[in-house]
């Protein structure tokens, strides 16, 4: 599930796409749920709508990721009023690690957003401030945090 705008919602759609085929495995285009202004508190919502309409459809998923922890609790939301659980009818993963995912016990990607901001301080610093020529790169690797809201199969 991805969010309808934004660099961020396309990207994490482009990336997961190429991960998908690089796996082996196909992407669906049919169950890629974009759902409308998903990084805000009425993304619940909207998650839960989009995502109890596509199960009323007759969809039954074994696993989830969505773009943001956000996305996650409608998710939760949509499979309760079905009478599905997390992990044991479906695995769900999701995307930022936020406070929500700790919560929730959501495994998700971290996207060191602490280390993203302390980066981009440190570069505006310099860029402000530096006096040599040699361009400045960072890297920062995101990881996967394993809670409990996946199954082991």
């Amino acid at each position: 599930m991805s969010g309808a705008t934004g660099f961020s919602f396309t990207l994490k759609r482009s990336i997961w796409k190429e991960e998908i085929e690089k796996a082996g495995g196909t992407y669906f285009k049919q169950d890629d749920i974009v759902v409308e202004r998903p990084d805000f508190g009425a993304g619940v919502e909207t998650t839960h709508e989009a995502f109890l309409k596509y199960l009323k459809d007759g969809n039954r998923p074994t696993a989830i990721f969505t773009a943001n922890d956000i996305m996650a609790l409608g998710v939760i939301a949509a499979l309760n009023d079905v009478g599905l659980r997390v992990p044991e009818d479906v695995s769900l993963m999701s995307h930022d690690n936020t406070l929500l995912a700790k919560s929730y016990n959501l495994t998700c990607v971290d996207m060191k957003i602490k280390s993203v901001a302390i980066a981009a301080m440190d570069l505006m610093e310099y860029a402000l401030h530096g006096s040599d020529s040699t361009p400045r790169h960072i890297s920062i690797t995101p990881s996967i945090v394993v809670r409990k809201s996946c199954r082991q199969l």
